[in-house]
């Protein structure tokens, strides 16, 4: 069902590539794009941001000056500031998507649900991975053909989060990186709750970033296994088997390969690829959240339990 009143206008707070691809996709949609926010006026990102989307001002970082002029905020702002600033909006009561991660710890999160409570259709935060077309392929599978086992392979891209994250030591890419998206869809994708083993280990080339090997189970008691690590990339994806005997390879996210394990038919091999599932995940998301669809949609409250799964991680390891 789609939102009670249609949503036209669409701010921007965060002018780097995420906020880009947010104002990307709300044209594709319709909505037009009426203003911008940086933390400063004079930014390069804000300058970058005004050409590529004229129609757009600046405005300061604040609620009601972009409420004022938009049916929609989008927060794509650093992590650190995010964390920050996503309160004073979601108090706002209004339309918004936040970029991932909602905040940086825990106990944030929950002061924020206890003192405002945000609907959850009006206020998403945008874990985009979830509206990637083969990963919908994959849910749509499994609401037919349950889980038998599952092994999911996260492998950090270090340097990227490096530049542009700049979080780093503690959990902290397990919220802002690769990790935290991978974690989301382990999450949505099998119904896990909570780790049940878990082994850290040190990485070989920085000394801060800690890999894991994770045992849990799916909602219907299926066996899911979780490696994290920063070696080669080429490993990263999904691998499952259903109860009715296909293996299924989504490998990283943009190509799925589905099979029988016995493999006497050719007719059930399937081999899918969408090469542009980054770029129309933020357009696909969109789409979702103008249909109040929370089947898909990552709430607030999932944030929560998404947080908290990374705190257990310590716990458990410990």
């Amino acid at each position: 069902m789609p939102l009670e009143t249609p949503l036209e206008t669409v701010a921007i707070a965060g002018c780097g590539r995420a906020g880009k691809l947010h104002a990307r996709a709300a044209q594709e949609l319709g909505l037009r794009v009426v203003a911008h926010s940086t933390t400063s006026v004079n930014s390069t990102s804000a300058t970058e941001f005004s050409k590529l989307f004229p129609g757009s001002r600046w405005l300061a970082l604040d609620p009601d000056a972009l409420y004022a002029v938009a049916d929609l905020v989008v927060l794509a702002l650093p992590p650190a500031v995010c964390d920050q600033q996503a309160e004073a909006f979601i108090k706002s009561q209004r339309h918004l998507l936040i970029e991932k991660p909602l905040s940086l710890s825990s106990a944030r999160i929950r002061e924020t649900l206890k003192e405002h409570a945000p609907d959850s259709t009006k206020v998403t935060v945008g874990y985009n991975r979830r509206a990637f077309p083969l990963v919908q392929e994959v849910k749509h599978l499994l609401t037919s053909d349950p889980l038998r086992w599952a092994e999911v392979t996260v492998v950090e891209d270090v340097e990227f989060l490096l530049r542009s994250k700049r979080e780093v030591g503690g959990d902290a890419y397990l919220r802002v990186g690769s990790a935290a998206h991978l974690l989301d869809l382990v999450r949505y994708l099998f119904g896990v709750r909570k780790p049940e083993t878990v082994r850290a280990s040190k990485s070989d080339s920085f000394d801060w970033f800690t890999c894991f090997d994770i045992t849990t189970s799916a909602s219907n008691g299926a066996e899911v296994k979780i490696r994290i690590d920063d070696g080669d990339r080429s490993r990263r994806g999904i691998r499952l088997e259903t109860q009715g005997g296909f293996l299924v390879d989504l490998k990283p996210l943009e190509r799925l390969h589905i099979r029988r394990q016995d493999m006497v038919a050719d007719h059930t091999e399937r081999i899918l690829e969408r090469p542009d599932s980054f770029t129309l995940s933020f357009a696909n998301q969109l789409r979702y959240f103008l249909a109040a669809d929370t089947s898909v949609l990552h709430t607030c409250r999932d944030s929560l339990q998404l947080s908290e799964f990374v705190d257990q991680l310590k716990v458990v390891s410990s």
